[in-house]
């Protein structure tokens, strides 16, 4: 039998429960058992506490650097592979030993976070503390909860909400991780009618824009007072990853798993596709109608893995580039110092994208050669990067393909070093110094079907040809307006318009009751935006960051 509740309205309801037998209980000072997804609340003996303020935190990038694919082994396409077609945060070994420790230590958290907790904790008499994830707790329950717990101090939430309702087939569902945060907020918030301020701690700054477009809502009609939201960001420098030879085996066996759906997905396919010719032949009814197709679709279960492409690693280049010497690294970083919070380079002079081209190299002495360079001028771009322009010193060359060979010094949290080749104002030295450094090509393993920079575009996928593809009888508006709705579900589920996502914005558009949105957009009966019309039997690709 399905469950008739989900489990974070019984733990909600647990705990309020729980709270109000506090009063009968006040004269004894034992702590109030926290509960979770999977726990039952025991009768607590505390003084009551009065509850007003709720304070939410994210896990992932917020209160713990979760270690992600690391861009020294992996090509920014392969990366976003492992995220969105091989399930990273899906994979429990992400969080467990040898890839992490039993006990990870402080440079794994978030130290501000971890502040903000312990503030948020020394406030337990008006403020319900809570951690909010898109983990699911089947998988991820047990071991956040010890990782939280055996931090010193113990991070002891009142409550810990893991994802739920995820299965399409189940009676109790959510469609997007953003569905299932909001339920939850909705549940605390009818169960503690006396909470009148919110807190939300996030890294993902669209998702709390979403957070405080809802929260603003409310806010307006009387059911909080105020709220904050709080955009959590790390320097790049903070980021924590696995063992490398560790993360180069996990890579190989994610690949081939999720090679092995793809081939999978694609068999269950084709023996759907033989089996409902055979019906056809069979059964002179068929007659191919629109209910029919989706009946069929239904019939197929059709995976997100149908429309992804096997990957195949290949080793490659990232990029040719004059990489400084050690001491000349840190002298340039002694001259100019990384603002606070800013990433620190330092590094390399880029020759070319890629790997080298002997037009550049070779004038240079080629891969492997000495290159003296004179640092001459300083250049920004305020808020985002800080870098040096570079000449060839009088008795060496300097080659690149970029127009302004320079150094680029240091990068701000949420811009990236690219940046640096748009400065345009150069503050030219009072007195030049030479660097050194030695011409290399940084490689790193990629996928073998990899566009190069000049074949991406700022959006990879038409959303109106996959809606096209798979609804072929829409036509105009209806197309618009089917549109619409895609976009808003990837805003929801935190899915950028990138080729990497294509499979999952394709499993997603496939599975749509497309009569069902344009009667209720017409109608005006329901949003336009409600995954509810999504008529597909498979999980939602819950493939971003939690």
């Amino acid at each position: 039998m399905p469950p008739e509740r989900y489990q974070y309205e019984v733990l909600v309801e647990e705990l309020a429960k729980s709270l109000a037998e506090t009063k009968i209980t006040a004269n004894t000072s034992e702590p109030i058992t926290k509960v979770s997804v999977g726990e039952t609340a025991s009768t607590p003996t505390v003084p009551p506490r009065q509850i007003t303020r709720l304070e939410v935190f994210d896990f992932d990038s917020t209160l713990f650097r979760s270690p992600l694919p690391n861009k020294e082994l992996w090509s920014d396409q392969l990366a976003g592979a492992l995220i969105s077609d091989c399930g990273w945060f899906q994979e429990p070994r992400t969080l467990l030993p040898p890839y992490i420790s039993e006990c990870p230590d402080e440079s794994w958290w978030h130290e501000k976070t971890i502040s903000n907790v312990l503030e948020s904790f020394s406030r337990r008499q008006d403020t319900l503390s809570v951690l909010l994830t898109g983990r699911r707790y089947d998988r991820f329950g047990d071991r956040i909860k010890q990782m939280c717990k055996t931090h010193d101090p113990p991070l002891d939430f009142d409550l810990f909400f893991f994802r739920e309702g995820n299965d399409p087939t189940a009676a109790l569902y959510h469609s997007t991780t953003l569905d299932f945060k909001l339920a939850v907020l909705h549940t605390v918030l009818s169960s503690f009618r006396a909470i009148r301020h919110v807190e939300f701690h996030d890294d993902r700054k669209r998702h709390l824009e979403l957070f405080a477009s809802k929260l603003q809502k409310m806010q307006n009609e009387g059911e909080i007072a105020t709220f904050d939201v709080h955009h959590v960001l790390h320097a790049e420098t903070d980021a924590q990853y696995m063992p490398p030879d560790l993360e180069r085996q996990l890579v190989e066996e994610l690949v081939a798993m999720c090679n092995g759906r793809i081939l999978s997905a694609r068999q269950r396919d084709d023996q759907a596709r033989m089996g409902t010719r055979c019906r056809a032949h069979s059964q002179e009814s068929i007659d191919g109608s629109e209910q029919d197709v989706r009946t069929y679709r239904l019939q197929r279960r059709i995976s997100a893995s149908l429309f992804r492409d096997l990957l195949e690693l290949t080793p490659q280049v990232r990029y040719t580039g004059i990489v400084l010497d050690d001491n000349d690294a840190l002298e340039l970083q002694s001259r100019y110092p990384p603002a606070q919070d800013w990433s620190p380079r330092y590094h390399h002079v880029t020759v070319c994208m890629g790997p080298s081209k002997e037009e550049l190299v070779e004038p240079m002495g080629g891969v492997g050669a000495r290159v003296s360079m004179k640092v001459v001028a300083y250049g920004q771009i305020a808020d985002k990067v800080t870098a040096v322009k570079v000449e060839a010193d009088s008795d060496s060359t300097l080659v690149s393909d970029n127009e302004t060979p320079h150094i680029t010094l240091a990068v701000a949290p949420g811009a990236k070093a690219q940046a640096s080749n748009t400065i345009t104002q150069w503050i030219p030295l009072a007195t030049p110094f030479v660097i050194s450094g030695t011409i290399q090509e940084k490689g790193v393993i990629g996928l073998k079907t990899e566009r190069g920079p000049a074949q991406m575009k700022k959006k990879d996928v038409s959303i109106g040809e996959l809606i096209k593809k798979h609804h072929p009888k829409l036509q105009g508006r209806q197309i618009g307006l089917v549109v619409k709705h895609v976009e808003e579900w990837m805003e929801k589920t935190f899915i950028e318009n990138l080729q990497q996502n294509c499979a999952n914005i394709e499993w997603h558009i496939q599975g749509l009751d497309t009569t069902k949105l344009v009667e209720c957009a017409n109608g005006d009966s329901h949003s336009a935006s409600d995954s509810s019309i999504a008529s597909n039997g498979t999980l939602e690709p819950n493939t971003q960051s939690m």
